[in-house]
C-alpha cells in the first residue's frame, strides 16, 4: 500500500509541475495580461499547482478501495480534488471571493473534467477487462498438447 502512495504522489507531483510549466508557457505565447497578477509570486503558484495536483491525482486512490461503489469514489475524488483547488486557490489568489461566478465556474469544470476522465477511465478498464476474459476464454477451450 505505500508503493501505490508513493506512485500516487509522485503522479501527482509531475503534473503539478508540468501544469506550472504550461501555464507559464501559455502565458508567454499570448501575451495575457489578465493573469499576470497570478504569477507574481512564482514559488507559491508551482508549490499551489503541485498540491492541486496531488490531490486530483492522488486521490485516484480511492478507486484501490474495493469495498466502496464506484459512484461513492467519483464522488470522493471529486470532493478531495475541488476541495484542495478551492482551498489552494483562494489562499494564493487564484479565486477571491469578489467573483462568485468564477468560483462556480471552476467547481463545475472540476467536476465536469474529473467526470469526463472516470468515464473514460472505466471504459478503457472496462475494455481491458473484456480482453482478458476473452484470453481466458480461448485458453480454456484450447485442447491441452499431448507431450509425448
Amino acid at each position: 500500500m505505500i508503493k501505490l502512495i508513493v506512485k500516487y504522489l509522485i503522479i501527482g507531483v509531475a503534473w503539478g509541475c508540468f501544469a506550472f510549466v504550461a501555464n507559464y508557457i501559455l502565458l508567454d505565447l499570448t501575451g495575457s495580461d489578465h493573469l499576470l497578477s497570478i504569477y507574481e509570486n512564482p514559488t507559491a503558484n508551482a508549490l499551489g499547482l503541485i498540491v492541486v495536483c496531488i490531490g486530483f491525482f492522488g486521490g485516484g486512490i480511492v478507486y484501490e478501495i474495493e469495498r466502496l461503489g464506484l459512484l461513492l469514489k467519483l464522488a470522493i475524488h471529486i470532493a478531495v480534488g475541488t476541495g484542495l483547488f478551492l482551498l489552494v486557490g483562494f489562499n494564493i489568489g487564484w479565486l477571491t471571493t469578489e467573483n462568485p461566478a468564477m468560483i462556480a465556474f471552476n467547481i463545475v469544470f472540476n467536476v465536469l473534467i474529473l467526470s469526463v476522465v472516470w468515464i473514460a477511465s472505466y471504459f478503457y478498464d472496462k475494455r481491458k477487462v473484456e480482453k482478458i476474459n476473452q484470453k481466458l476464454i480461448e485458453c480454456s477451450l484450447r485442447k491441452p498438447l499431448d507431450t509425448e
